[in-house]
């Protein structure tokens, strides 16, 4: 009788043993098969792989051969200018906006950085086939597929004074465009450009576009700002010389240690320069309108920030 209560006491004990190692298996299962629905697909963002066609977000930073930097998408990158130093002519993104650029793979980089670089930036569309989501592909560029050879005939010779008229007569679309502001006879205004006091002293009405007469008013021996990247002293004003302009003396403060160090704007709308020699004992300065990029092997930093497939 004991026997037979033992061996049913021992059968109770195999089938609640079989009984855990049931729930345990069962266990397991639920978890690996929770894991395999849950885990990313190899469509997701760290799996897509970029292809010809696809709709592309990248940022960038780019680096002239002297490894200082002239071009960011990366905000920490353009805001640390001890891990990156800048070079003469980087500019912020329009607006201080650091969004990706966005474009189709085979068409061509459409921003304005890319305008002028061989083949629309295939060179970099290319390095970009087969990439992931958040890799990223450092791509060097040899003139030849970048932004051309360096033009000698792009370096000019300026003087170290300038002289302007005092009255000058402008268009009333070119004075909105430069005062934003309408067209008040005897009205002074700043000048965005030159930095001093401009007075409007009449408007001629035309069959087009009315002439705004302005009258420039620098005070003699002031110190400006019209070239952005270095000071001018105003050395002369007078009045009635010139047929009646006027006329304004510059003196544009330049030493040859400035040289390769300084940058500058036209205040009439040629573009930036880098000053690349002062020679005071002529006057004369050399101011280099190439952009930067132009004859320098470029290295790229580009990293895809997502994918859509086509």
């Amino acid at each position: 009788m004991n026997r037979r209560r033992r061996d049913e006491v021992s059968a109770v004990d195999v089938f609640a043993v079989i009984i855990v190692v049931l729930i345990i298996v069962v266990g397991i299962m639920s978890i690996l098969l929770y894991t395999e629905m849950t885990a990313p697909s190899h469509e997701s963002a760290g799996f897509v792989t970029v292809e010809d066609g696809d709709e592309v977000d990248f940022i960038y930073t780019g680096y002239l051969e002297n490894s200082l930097v002239f071009e960011t998408l990366e905000e920490d990158v353009a805001m640390d200018n001890e891990s990156f130093p800048k070079s003469l002519l980087f500019a912020w993104p329009e607006f201080g906006i650091f969004d990706p650029i966005s474009f189709e793979i085979g068409n061509g980089i459409p921003d304005p950085n890319f305008d002028g670089m061989a083949d629309n930036g295939r060179i970099l569309e290319e390095a970009m086939i087969d990439l992931q989501v958040n890799e990223t592909i450092s791509v060097l560029v040899m003139p030849e597929y970048g932004f051309g050879d360096h033009d000698p005939s792009e370096v000019r010779t300026l003087s170290l004074t300038e002289t302007m008229d005092q009255i000058q007569i402008i268009s009333s679309v070119d004075f909105a465009n430069r005062f934003d502001s309408p067209v008040v006879v005897n009205v002074t205004l700043k000048d965005p450009i030159w930095g001093w006091d401009v007075r409007v002293a009449d408007v001629t009405e035309g069959p087009e576009d009315p002439e705004v007469t302005i009258v420039n008013l620098p005070d003699e021996g002031g110190v400006y700002s019209p070239y952005v990247g270095f000071n001018s002293r105003v050395v002369r004003v007078e009045s009635g010389v010139n047929e009646g302009l006027g006329e304004i003396e510059l003196e544009h403060i330049l030493i040859p240690s400035d040289s390769n160090r300084v940058m500058g704007i036209s205040p009439r709308g040629d573009g930036k320069f880098i000053v690349v020699g002062v020679n005071q004992a002529a006057e004369t300065f050399e101011a280099d309108f190439n952009s930067e990029k132009a004859g320098s092997i470029l290295r790229y930093e580009i990293t895809v920030v997502s994918v859509v497939k086509r």
